[in-house]
């Protein structure tokens, strides 16, 4: 307690404060000084009492060798039998040394008054103690219970108003710590030692709430995550299956969907994918709710799953924000993205992330760094997204291009180039060998070479339209630029 507190308690009468602060030091005992060189005995945040004997030595001089030791040995005050007046030096003394000079009644028996002194120290510290107990047990009751209970409880228990603040602020502020930093503080308008320790198990049960709090989204939103790459992964067959598993989760798999593919220009190991990710969901959380972050074959996937018509955001203004804060950041590495066009249902679903990583591999073939890719103003990239993502349209590429496939990994992607540019110049040598940088005879004996292995009339229109698509999905998908003009 504090001096002032000690005394306005009931049951301490005939002292009163005459010089130096009532609230500078925590009265923690009390001790009785019969002789004043005793007083260098005495321990840290006593209230020493001068007997009458020694009250009667510390006059003048005397008094101020007292208040120096006193406030040397960082008492909490000093009693002195005596009238209440005394000389400018202890008054200065008392208020330098922050030791509360005090007088003592004549009247007052010395062995009643250390009696009723000890007695409601010790009173003061069990009400201290009841206060923090009923701190402690609206904490443990309101486990589930919202923050703003427990403060509402709380302040009753402490008598002092609590708050949670953004910044550290009133009389008493102890920091909500998670991992490591500050997220809040809890604030009180009062200080003592009850009000410090309620205030502590409060900021420790705010952060406990807070990370498991965090610790639930978190695994809410990989389960959500995991259930759409389910849905992106399954094979056709089990598509409704993971559909299925998606609704559970009140995921709307049946709404709009837009999808973003990001990757770092260069290659990066699993940790610098997670790191990446991590960042891009904590911006993405600033940006825009909605979106679902997720690993798929490696390649970092943003969907943005919408149930109603109401408009929404356009996703490649979202990812050009994305991009600027995370190629902004220190350590920050150059990015390639790709943004689908809006789909609606499961399959476009699908559809979508086949868009948004094609148009990824789009990005990369063209060295577009730190700009989202889409093929919304390229109506024949987008038909031709559409063949790479339908597992029926790729066998039927597949077929088509076989016999040049046969060829190898080093000579068929050459191959499949020559024909590429050939039927993009409608059979010229002339126009394709400008194109492809060699003469017209290479080109002339590639395409021959190429004829006999498809088997196939290339003068055919309907055939030879066939054979451009699957050359142009091709290349798409195996995320190479087209040789244009």
């Amino acid at each position: 307690m504090r001096v002032d507190e000690l005394l306005r308690a009931s049951g301490v009468a005939g002292v009163t404060l005459v010089a130096g602060p009532w609230d500078a030091r925590t009265v923690r005992d009390v001790t009785i000084v019969d002789e004043l060189d005793d007083i260098d005995q005495a321990a840290t945040g006593c209230l020493a009492i001068l007997t009458r004997h020694a009250s009667s030595r510390a006059a003048g001089y005397a008094l101020d060798v007292v208040l120096r030791k006193a406030g040397d040995r960082e008492l909490a005050a000093v009693a002195v039998y005596g009238s209440t007046t005394t000389s400018i030096t202890a008054i200065r003394l008392a208020d330098r040394s922050r030791v509360a000079l005090l007088a003592i009644a004549p009247d007052r028996d010395l062995s009643e008054l250390s009696f009723e002194l000890e007695d409601t120290l010790r009173s003061g510290a069990d009400a201290m103690l009841r206060r923090i107990l009923t701190v402690l047990e609206i904490i443990g009751d309101a486990s589930q219970a919202p923050t703003e209970g427990v403060l509402a409880k709380a302040q009753q228990a402490l008598g002092a108003t609590v708050r949670l603040a953004p910044m550290p602020d009133d009389a008493v502020s102890v920091p909500v710590m998670i991992d490591g930093a500050p997220d809040g503080y809890v604030c009180a308008d009062t200080d003592d030692a009850a009000v410090r320790v309620g205030c502590q198990l409060i900021a420790d049960s705010v952060a406990r709430a807070q990370i498991s709090l965090r610790a639930s989204r978190r695994a809410a939103a990989l389960a959500r995550a995991e259930a759409i790459a389910d849905v992106l992964r399954t094979p056709i067959a089990g598509v409704d299956g993971a559909a299925k598993r998606a609704r559970l989760l009140d995921l709307p798999v049946d709404g709009r969907h837009v999808v973003v593919a990001l990757e770092t220009v260069a290659s990066s190991d699993a940790g610098d994918r997670d790191a990446l990710l991590r960042r891009a969901t904590a911006q993405l959380d600033e940006l825009e709710r909605g979106w679902h972050p997720l690993l798929l074959d490696e390649t970092i996937v943003l969907v943005r799953m919408t149930a109603s018509q109401a408009s929404a955001r356009a996703a490649s203004e979202v990812a050009h924000a994305l991009l600027a804060r995370l190629a902004g950041g220190r350590g920050s590495r150059p990015l390639v993205c790709g943004v689908s066009s809006e789909r609606v249902g499961v399959d476009g679903l699908r559809a979508a992330a086949d868009e948004a990583r094609e148009a990824l591999h789009a990005a990369r073939s063209e060295e577009r760094v730190n700009e989202p890719f889409s093929f919304d103003r390229s109506p024949l990239r987008q038909l031709l997204v559409e063949l790479v993502s339908s597992n029926a349209a790729r066998g039927f590429v597949d077929g088509l291009l076989a016999p040049l496939d046969e060829l190898g990994p080093a000579r068929a992607p050459t191959a499949i180039r020559t024909l590429h540019v050939y039927l993009d110049e409608r059979g010229s040598l002339k126009a394709a060998s400008r194109r492809l940088h060699l003469h017209p005879n290479a080109v002339a004996y590639r395409i021959k070479q190429i004829r006999t292995r498809l088997e196939a009339d290339l003068d055919d229109p309907d055939l030879r339209l066939a054979v451009q698509m699957a050359c142009r999905a091709r290349l798409l998908a195996d995320g190479q630029r087209p040789v244009t003009r």
